[in-house]
C-alpha cells in the first residue's frame, strides 16, 4: 500500500476523482494500481514494437482474440522472465493447456505431438498467433496430416480431410481407440 502525504489541514489527502483510498486514523492509504495502469501503452502495442511478425499474424482471419481485447500477450507469455526462467524454456503445451485443458489429456492413446513424443507439441499443427485456416491450423485439410503421415498420401480417402471423413475424429487423443477414431 502507498501512503499519501497529509494535506494542509492535517487530514489525509485524497483524489476526489478516484475513489480508491482507504482512510484509517486520519491517514489515507491507496491500494497499489493494477499493473496494466503502469504500462505506457496497451500490451499489444508494447509487445508489437519488437514482435511485429506476431502482430501481423493477429491480422489473419483466424487468430486468438488479442486485437479484440479479450486476451493479452501476458495471458500466454511471461513478459518479464527471470534469468532462471530464461534458461528453462517453457514448453509450448503448458501455455496452451491453460485455456485448452480438454486437448491435453491424459489420453490412453495420444497423438504423438500432443503427448510430446515428436515434433513441437501444439505448434506442430497450430499457429498460436494467427492463421489463414480455421482452428489456427498450419495447413488445411489433408495437407496438415500429410506433413507427418506421408505414407497415407492421396490414396487414403481421396478428397477428404482426416477428421471429416469420420475416421480420426479424436485428433488430440482417445481413451478408447488407438487409431483416434473415437474419443
Amino acid at each position: 500500500m502507498y501512503r499519501l502525504p497529509p494535506n494542509s489541514q492535517g487530514r489525509g489527502a485524497r483524489d476526489e476523482k478516484r475513489n480508491d483510498g482507504l482512510k484509517l486514523m486520519g491517514q489515507v492509504f491507496v491500494t497499489a494500481p493494477e499493473p496494466k495502469r503502469l504500462l505506457k501503452s496497451d500490451e499489444l502495442s508494447l509487445c508489437g514494437s519488437c514482435h511485429q511478425r506476431e502482430v501481423n499474424e493477429f491480422r489473419l482471419n483466424f487468430h486468438h482474440p488479442v486485437p479484440e481485447g479479450r486476451m493479452v500477450c501476458s495471458d500466454c507469455h511471461d513478459v518479464h522472465p527471470s534469468k532462471a526462467a530464461n534458461k528453462k524454456v517453457r514448453v509450448i503445451k503448458e501455455m496452451c493447456v491453460t485455456c485448452h485443458a480438454e486437448k491435453s489429456g491424459p489420453f490412453a492413446f495420444e497423438h504423438d505431438p500432443v503427448a510430446g513424443w515428436t515434433g513441437e507439441g501444439c505448434t506442430e499443427c497450430h499457429r498460436p498467433h494467427g492463421s489463414h485456416n480455421p482452428r489456427l491450423l498450419k495447413a488445411f485439410s489433408r495437407g496438415l496430416c500429410n506433413q507427418c503421415h506421408t505414407d497415407k498420401g492421396n490414396n487414403h480417402y481421396p478428397g477428404q480431410s482426416c477428421w471429416n471423413v469420420g475416421c480420426h475424429v479424436a485428433v488430440h487423443g482417445s481413451n478408447t481407440d488407438v487409431w483416434l477414431r473415437q474419443p
